[in-house]
């Protein structure tokens, strides 16, 4: 289930640059291979969820109990810095959504709220920690997942650093129109680290129409 889950989405994942894209086809192997041998096991740890737009999965302050894989809708994380709210990144279907930081005990310093309606499944640390244990192979595509996002955002952060906000948004531009529809002006805008008047006039201008 969740090796199809992935498998579904993947030429969506690809066109946003996942983080999960370098080893995609890895994980979804490795997946599929721990779903034959232990799916009985590994189905009845998860628990399916819902959210409804502006439902939060993590507020700063809170530990995180689970790891979510999301089946469909958005996520966005990000800080609340006396109200604005940069955006780390955006959570899309196929994709994890958690942080290593966030593992039991450890209080989160960001968000993490849904922009859409969404589903998913879910799995509290505790119990995946068992299965790893189990399953040395679950282990693996851990370290993967973990890896590919850390490389993630030390690629966005240069972005930040050195790309124009023209830049930033023409790399905005590839993802699929259906998902960039589904976010507000505001949070498009907080994601590329611009203001919303500097992305009005880019999006005025003829050579992004």
């Amino acid at each position: 289930m969740i090796a199809e889950i992935i498998e579904k989405n993947k030429n969506m994942l690809h066109s946003t640059g996942s983080y999960l894209v370098p080893g995609i086809d890895q994980i979804i192997d490795l997946m599929r291979t721990v779903e034959n041998d232990a799916g009985e096991t590994i189905f009845s740890a998860l628990h399916p969820v819902q959210y409804s737009k502006g439902d939060y999965l993590l507020r700063e302050g809170a530990p995180c109990w689970e790891i979510t894989l999301l089946e469909t809708g958005i996520a966005r994380q990000f800080v609340n810095k006396k109200g604005y709210e940069p955006i780390a990144c955006f959570f899309f279907p196929g994709e994890f959504i958690t942080n290593r930081r966030f593992r039991i005990n450890t209080m989160s310093k960001v968000n993490i709220q849904f922009e859409t309606n969404a589903t998913g499944y879910s799995m509290s640390w505790a119990n995946l920690e068992k299965l790893k244990r189990a399953y040395p192979m679950l282990a693996e595509i851990e370290k993967l997942a973990f890896e590919f996002k850390a490389y993630w955002l030390s690629d966005r952060f240069y972005q930040m650093a050195f790309s124009t906000a023209r830049e930033r948004y023409k790399n905005l531009l590839l993802w699929p129109q259906i998902l960039l529809q589904q976010l507000s002006i505001t949070h498009t805008a907080n994601y590329l680290n611009i203001s919303i008047e500097t992305l009005s006039r880019i999006r005025k201008d003829n050579n992004f129409q």
